[in-house]
């Protein structure tokens, strides 16, 4: 009754000083009273910027005064036209955000207010002046005119890096319809929501350019750029050669302020020495119905016709995986082959026990297929390398809280030692 009673009076009173204090102007002694903290914070306790929505300022104010001052109320004064006031002025609150209806020398009382930042408005320092009004014993409505300094935040900018780049399958001289795939990470501290990608390639490759597009990076996480139907010039030289790619990006912030960032990265791809065999790729890819990341000891499969004139004995093949691993934890496996191809022979063949990494959007092998060639009498080793790259699908499971309960019957204010009864139906087929 005494705590509904004290909040009653605290806000009759801040009634009160606001109708003063719009029509009133204060010069009084800020001695009493000393700015000890300002914090500025968005609603995701992240940095203000242009645009940020319902951001909460919070004073700390030291009391100097003699006498108890009693109902210490705060208004903000001198507002910059970059802010709208929510909430312009703010009773008094202890360190546990409990209302103060008294405070004496040396304690701290906490203001807290809330603030609209402009869209169009600029980066930087801004002042303004607080206001705070309270009652003494003797001295009766007291004020201190204080003034203190926030900051808005540039607006982060699109933050993406380059992890790899490869050409898949093939990346020899002559190589026709090749795909490009380049890893890349967000490590900005904003949300990717849309990424465009403007790929340019040097002159040995055509197209010159292709367009990309992807979506939902989260910071920290990396995605893949991937393009298809490109053609390597049979007159590139083995090597490495450097693309830039053109990103502009809509984005939002974690109070949900979304802007566009642009900027240009680059990545170098290899291209090797042509093989001394014509072997090439049919098909490949996971023997799972269904490949989701995570997913334990599947088989890739990999389908090859030959187009040599010859005869071509695979012996072995040596695969390095990458964003998953074989049965033994590595990521290097060798296995025997010992398949003999005429010409225009198809062969098929499983590189098995293969994990997935949780969390990976794409696997990546490196394969080497080990060979001997039989020519016109000759018989020469030969080795050809493949890149192998498969996507791989994210699912979110489909989970739902169905209930949500106490455990006892009744759970009161200030109670303790209560059991909270969460219920979930998974709505997954498994």
């Amino acid at each position: 009754l005494y705590m509904n009673k004290a909040f009653i009076t605290i806000s009759l009173v801040t009634l009160i000083l606001t109708s003063i204090l719009n029509t009133l102007v204060f010069f009084g002694d800020s001695q009493e009273w000393v700015i000890e903290n300002v914090s500025f914070k968005s609603s995701a306790n992240t940095p203000v910027y242009p645009g940020s929505r319902g951001a909460q300022l919070v004073l700390e104010a030291r009391y100097n005064g003699v006498l108890n001052a009693t109902s210490p109320i705060a208004c903000l004064s001198g507002i910059p036209e970059a802010f709208t006031a929510l909430s312009k002025c703010s009773i008094s609150y202890d360190g546990e955000n409990k209302p103060l209806t008294q405070i004496g020398a040396g304690e701290i009382a906490r203001f807290i207010f809330s603030l609209d930042v402009d869209r169009n408005a600029e980066p930087g320092l801004y002042e303004m002046g607080v206001n705070i009004t309270y009652y003494t014993p003797e001295g009766g409505l007291q004020y201190s005119l204080l003034p203190i300094t926030v900051e808005i935040i540039e607006l982060p900018p699109l933050e993406i890096t380059t992890e790899a780049a490869y050409f898949t399958p093939y990346a020899y001289p002559g190589a026709n319809n090749v795909g490009l795939a380049v890893k890349i990470r967000n490590n900005g501290s904003t949300s990717i929501l849309v990424l465009d990608a403007s790929v340019s390639f040097p002159d040995l490759v055509t197209p010159s350019s292709a367009n990309v597009s992807l979506a939902g990076i989260q910071p920290g996480e990396s995605a893949t750029i991937y393009v298809q139907g490109l053609t390597i010039s049979p007159h590139a030289q083995p090597g490495e050669y450097l693309i830039s790619i053109r990103l502009n990006a809509t984005l939002t912030t974690p109070d949900g302020i979304r802007y566009s960032s642009s900027t240009t990265v680059q990545a170098t791809v290899s291209v090797y020495e042509s093989p001394g065999i014509n072997l090439e790729i049919l098909d490949y890819g996971f023997t799972a119905d269904t490949v989701l990341s995570g997913l334990n000891n599947t088989n890739i499969y990999v389908t090859i016709q030959s187009y040599e004139s010859g005869v071509v004995s695979i012996i072995y093949y040596r695969a390095e995986i990458f964003n998953a691993f074989f049965q033994n934890k590595s990521q290097v496996k060798i296995g025997e082959l010992n398949a003999v191809l005429n010409y225009l022979d198809t062969y098929s063949f499983l590189v098995d026990g293969v994990s997935i990494v949780e969390g990976s959007d794409s696997v990546l092998v490196l394969l080497t297929l080990i060979s001997q060639v039989s020519r016109e009498g000759a018989t020469f080793p030969s080795s050809i390398n493949i890149t192998l790259y498969m996507p791989v699908a994210s699912r979110v499971l489909s989970i739902n809280v169905s209930r949500v309960e106490w455990a006892s019957v009744n759970a009161y204010p200030s109670s303790t030692g209560n059991t909270l009864v969460v219920s979930v139906l998974n709505l997954e087929s498994f």
